[in-house]
């Protein structure tokens, strides 16, 4: 029951980033304005000032969808018994997830203040990390359930439970 309650304050407090988030006035120029060359483009304003004042939020918001991921996986595979040993790969997973969030946002916002903008394998820091470094970090959680799908998902008393139980139905019916 903790962990749902849990899940619930993580929900509610999303609700409430996204509120504040609503309530930070817009930026002239926050949304682009039309590029010199190309009518049909649009071209960002100035850097930092657009995302002054939700940046933080956007972190924060963004930590709370990964923990309410984190959150409701522990809830799909936990039993009376807890999460079989998942706890571990789940809370590393989790960390690593989170720490590779944290990197972008931090890199965004260096590279919004206008710092150098230095390149990794040809894209600007930011968008190699979501590209290379987000994108990735969820193949951690499909390993889990690949690798130990008998031992913490479907162990092969939890099968025969169901078969026990499936029997006992049709013998009903």
């Amino acid at each position: 029951m903790r962990l749902i309650g849990f899940l619930f304050a993580l929900i509610a407090a999303m609700a409430i980033i996204l509120a504040i988030a609503l309530g930070v006035p817009e930026v002239s120029g926050g949304h682009g304005f039309t590029h010199p060359l190309l009518e049909t483009m649009e071209r960002g304003g100035a850097g930092y000032a657009r995302v002054e004042g939700v940046l933080e939020l956007g972190w924060a918001f963004g930590l709370a969808q990964i923990l309410l991921f984190v959150g409701l996986l522990a809830l799909g595979a936990r039993t009376r018994r807890g999460l079989r040993g998942l706890g571990s790969g789940l809370v590393i997973g989790g960390l690593v997830y989170a720490l590779v969030w944290t990197a972008l946002v931090l890199a965004y916002r260096s590279y919004a203040l206008g710092s150098d903008p230095a390149l990794f394998l040809g894209f600007p820091v930011p968008t190699a990390l979501l590209l290379f470094g987000l994108f990735p970090v969820p193949l951690i959680f499909l390993l889990l359930y690949v690798v130990g799908f008998e031992r913490w998902i479907a162990t092969p008393s939890d099968l025969a439970e169901l078969e026990r139980r499936l029997a006992e139905l049709r013998r009903d019916s």
